[in-house]
């Protein structure tokens, strides 16, 4: 299935300057039109979503990261060094040594 879709988006991505979206920009509604067989004016509207919610979603991204940052830091005033470590591998124990 990964193969699949990746070479779906390889397709795609070659396939960009030959479809014409009336200045869509956004790989999805490349996509979308090609597999949906959209209008011009279905892939405009598609276009708008995706960019309109690409940057609601980036704000979002924003603030999450600083939410994030703000709770590892009250986490870290709690544990010892000790802990800190531990702790560490329990989030990430893919990265422990």
């Amino acid at each position: 299935m990964k193969t699949l879709l990746s070479g779906i988006w390889i397709f795609v991505g070659l396939l960009i300057d030959k479809v014409s979206l009336a200045g869509a920009t956004d790989p999805h509604v490349v996509a979308l039109k090609i597999q949906l067989n959209l209008s011009e004016r279905q892939a405009q509207e598609l276009n708008e979503v995706f960019i309109q919610t690409r940057d609601k979603s980036q704000v979002l991204r924003k603030k999450i990261i600083e939410i994030d940052k703000k709770k590892r830091a009250r986490i870290d005033a709690v544990l010892t060094a000790e802990q800190k470590k531990k702790y560490q591998n329990i989030m990430n124990p893919r990265f422990t040594v």
